[in-house]
């Protein structure tokens, strides 16, 4: 708590906005239709997850006020966007210059799947066992479409 207000959600909030201009700048700089298409359908199940996670943060800090969390899903909503305008300005950079994106996207989703949301769902001991399970289900399906996408790639 900073001054009696609980900042987790503004956490949350700044940690997943920051992962979305990312996300949106790879989808900008990608010129490939096919990637593309799979890394928006990545994009979109992921903020669905990501945008629950922040609703539920929401309200277990009992954030009440209706203007608030308009505004914080609003905004959120833009940052995406923002995000693919400054991919497309950047789409003829040097490949490493999408390399450092990519890692720094993939970096950050994966910083605030362990430290942000695992963490916090592991916390409550209810069903435990169910969700590690979906946990690990869910990191086989997206090994298995990655593996299916590179065996599709390396076959062209």
């Amino acid at each position: 708590m900073v001054c009696g207000v609980n900042v987790t959600p503004l956490i949350l909030l700044l940690a997943i906005g920051f992962h979305s201009i990312f996300e949106g700048i790879a989808l900008g700089m990608t010129d490939n239709e096919g990637i593309f298409i799979n890394l928006m359908i990545g994009v979109a199940l992921h903020h669905i997850a990501a945008t629950i996670s922040l609703g539920v943060s929401l309200g277990q800090h009992q954030v009440n006020s209706k203007k608030a969390i308009f505004l914080i899903f609003f905004g959120l909503s833009l940052i995406e966007p923002a995000g693919i305008g400054i991919g497309i300005g950047l789409s003829d950079s040097p490949e490493f210059v999408e390399s450092i994106v990519m890692s720094l996207a993939g970096g950050t989703f994966v910083y605030i799947a362990c430290s942000e949301i695992l963490v916090h769902e592991f916390e409550d001991k209810q069903h435990r066992y169910l969700k590690f399970f979906f946990f690990i289900l869910g990191s086989a399906a997206i090994t298995l479409l990655w593996f299916l996408n590179s065996q599709h790639s390396h076959s062209h």
